[in-house]
């Protein structure tokens, strides 16, 4: 058996095969605990205590069933391309109600015997957001939006990664929705280059100036050419395919992520480090398709 043959071994033993991407930074099932386990249980919408017990296992085995892939409660490549369809919006799912509660289910993850009693929902006020406006004119390979949040003239340009059915503009702004809901910002395929993206916003607001941008994966591609350009420039696990040119001085803070442990990451981080050694680098546990939040929570004040 040679390297190769022996590599793609190993992949099956632990769940995995040559294309796929975990949603987590490990495979999750029983037994499991811990953040990542945290944000599953959010992301299903079921009891979090960061423990993968029976429970939790029970509610992954009908979010599996529901979404009509393999029924084993082990989250794993098949089960984190649907969580990655559940997070982005494409699919939803309706999980029984005890799977909200604790000691939902019997054989739970944490048993009590003390009486379960519904806490009453007390529903956050809602604020009103300006209408988002989302259209493609013609004069763009790709969609975008923009979102005027705040009466200043400054904005922020936000691209995606590929497909851009999934991970385009649409993606981008759900995950940055938590952090940016002040901000002005025009999000976008990566299909859509910093200049053209520039040109359509002065377009409805004349006075418009930007003051960031930042590209996610391949977007990352977009947003490489306004390092030197722009006060705040955001590489949040850039894709490292495509001609990169060198720069050696910066106009403001560039920040990059890369994923921990990941080959990708790590030659994303060196191949920066050369071709921007003012690049601040920020080394991340969370999956690829967990660096946008990640980096919105601590850097959406920057944009």
């Amino acid at each position: 058996m040679n390297l190769q043959e022996n590599i793609k071994r190993i992949k099956s033993l632990m769940l995995l095969t040559e294309d796929s991407e975990l949603y987590f930074s490990k495979v999750l099932k029983v037994g499991s605990r811990g953040n990542e386990v945290s944000e599953l249980q959010k992301l299903l919408g079921i009891y979090e205590d960061g423990k993968f017990g029976p429970q939790t296992k029970k509610c992954v085995e009908i979010f599996q069933d529901n979404t009509n892939i393999k029924v084993d409660g082990i989250v794993g490549p098949e089960t984190s391309e649907k969580l990655f369809k559940l997070d982005s919006g494409e699919i939803s799912i309706k999980l029984p109600d005890w799977c909200k509660t604790e000691g939902g289910v019997e054989g739970s993850d944490k048993k009590t015997n003390a009486p379960k009693t519904e806490k009453p929902k007390t529903e956050k006020p809602k604020t009103e957001k300006k209408p988002t406006e989302q259209k493609n004119s013609g004069k763009l390979k790709g969609n975008y939006i923009i979102e005027k949040n705040n009466n200043s003239n400054n904005f922020a340009i936000i691209i995606g990664g590929t497909p851009s059915s999934s991970y385009g503009a649409k993606f981008m702004k759900k995950q940055a929705d938590s952090y940016l809901g002040n901000k002005n910002i025009i999000y976008s395929d990566w299909e859509n280059n910093v200049d053209s993206l520039i040109n359509v916003l002065r377009e409805q607001y004349p006075q418009a100036n930007v003051k960031s941008v930042t590209g996610y994966s391949k977007g990352g591609l977009r947003a490489w050419p306004s390092v030197n350009k722009f006060e705040f420039v955001g590489l949040i696990d850039p894709s490292i395919e495509g001609n990169y040119t060198q720069v050696t001085s910066v106009n403001g803070d560039v920040i990059l992520t890369y994923e921990k442990g990941r080959t990708w990451g790590s030659k994303g981080l060196n191949y920066a480090k050369k071709l921007v050694p003012k690049t601040k680098h920020l080394e991340l546990s969370v999956g690829h398709f967990g660096h946008p939040k990640e980096f919105f929570s601590r850097y959406g004040n920057k944009l």
